[in-house]
């Protein structure tokens, strides 16, 4: 018999600034969640994917993040986040955000 769990990993938040591509669209105010599903066997934990979600409130510049396309969240550490804005409001800038690659937060060059 298995069972899962759920470890939270880590949850950064700050300032940042949103790309697409090489194009810097907003400053933002981000909180993320990092967790990870454990599946426990026998003993023995075996882990799955990271899971990333989160929120950005935009602050400055393009307020509107909803067209579709991947994201850059350059976090105030240097690393970084490719990301879909999954639902928000492109009026007050505020959306709820999901990971696009399984690469998770990423060192930035």
């Amino acid at each position: 018999m298995s069972t899962k769990k759920i470890n939270t990993l880590e949850s950064p938040s700050g300032e940042g600034k949103v790309y697409r591509g090489e194009a810097l669209l907003s400053h933002v105010l981000y909180k993320l969640q990092v967790t990870q599903e454990i599946k426990v066997t026998r003993g023995d934990e075996l882990p799955g994917i990271q899971d990333i979600r989160g929120s950005i409130i935009v602050v400055k510049g393009e307020k509107d993040l909803t067209l579709g396309d991947e994201l850059i969240l350059h976090l105030s550490d240097g690393r970084r986040w490719k990301f879909f804005a999954r639902s928000g409001d492109p009026v007050s800038g505020t959306y709820q955000c999901v990971n696009t690659s399984a690469d998770g937060i990423t060192k930035g060059d």
